[in-house]
């Protein structure tokens, strides 16, 4: 199951889709449909159980691809930001892009300036008035 699960993150648009259909409430929904199929067993209408779990299954995959849309538009435009004052060997500050940080980089952050939440905290100046 693990390496399945693994094998449908990695595909990219199906993903999503794939991993609504194991949901444990939509896995009753998609049995149920594949049931109303069989005549003997079933009293519903096929058709129409049959299109009711595939448009709740589109319903939430268009969802999450416009919030992932949306996380996507709103990271670049957060890794663009030109707000850190990255130390250079030499001791002076430069303004970078936080797209272009990198691990061991030394940031100098300036009173209520935003910051992401992947820095440690190594030295403060706070005055309380």
């Amino acid at each position: 199951m693990v390496a399945s699960l693994q094998l449908l993150e990695d595909e990219g648009i199906a993903n999503g889709v794939c991993m609504r259909a194991i949901q444990a409430v939509n896995v009753y929904f998609i049995i149920v449909a594949g049931l109303s199929w069989w005549e003997e067993v079933s009293p519903y209408d096929p058709i129409g159980t049959t299109v009711a779990i595939i448009v709740i299954i589109t319903i939430s995959a268009v969802k999450d691809a416009v919030e992932d849309i949306k996380r996507h538009q709103e990271d670049k435009l957060l890794n663009e930001t030109l707000m850190a004052s990255v130390m250079q060997k030499d001791g002076t500050y430069e303004e970078k892009q936080w797209q272009h940080m990198q691990v061991g980089d030394f940031v100098k952050v300036e009173d209520n300036e935003a910051i992401p939440a992947d820095l440690i905290l190594l030295y403060s100046l706070h005055q309380d008035d």
